[in-house]
């Protein structure tokens, strides 16, 4: 589900950024989704758009920017950090491959020359993983977005995602909607 809140966040800031990718970065905390979102997942939508707008040579070389009489404006979010899950946790755990793998790779584009190379024995695990058991389809999307860092999640194929239905809850929402006490009831959390 946490999945489905990640794409809703990244169709939700790039529908309301009409395309300017500083101000995708700005609104993606501003999302109903994002609130939904577990900190690990907020953490790599974040630095995901982080890095796609400092690395943008659209954005780049703007000419002037305005400058307000205290100081600079705009560019807030940049200064903003959300973490992305620890990599010795990554590299041991227990979270799905393709998590980890996405995570892991945004991990490597930020390090840079600091990335320890015995890690790319993990990320070639996870990488056989991903290719034997699929990934989610919100990876393919993030793929697509952010080509340079997870491009290589699109090659994987996309496992079909099972909607579980809970069928005793179904049978107790045929109620009187006219009887207070029973509306009540279906609608206390959690639903």
């Amino acid at each position: 589900m946490t999945r489905q809140f990640l794409l809703e966040c990244l169709e939700e800031s790039e529908e309301r950024s009409h395309g300017n990718i500083g101000r995708r970065l700005a609104t993606a905390p501003t999302t109903e989704a994002w609130g939904m979102m577990g900190k690990e997942w907020q953490g790599l939508i974040f630095n995901l758009l982080k890095y796609d707008a400092e690395n943008n040579s659209a954005s780049s070389g703007k000419g002037k920017k305005r400058v307000g009489r205290r100081g600079g404006r705009g560019d807030r979010m940049m200064m903003q950090q959300w973490d992305l899950e620890d990599i010795k946790s990554l590299l041991t755990g227990e979270s799905d491959a393709d998590y980890r793998l996405a995570t892991l790779l945004m991990h490597k584009a930020m390090m840079g020359e600091d990335w320890d190379n015995n890690w790319n024995t993990i990320l070639n695990q996870l990488r056989s993983q991903c290719e034997s058991q699929g990934v989610h389809p919100v990876f393919h999307s993030l793929a697509s977005t952010f080509q340079p860092v997870l491009g290589e999640l699109g090659v994987y194929d996309s496992v079909e995602v099972e909607i579980d239905d809970d069928a005793d809850w179904l049978e107790s929402c045929r109620i009187d909607a006219s009887d207070c006490e029973l509306l009540t009831e279906l609608l206390k959390p959690p639903l």
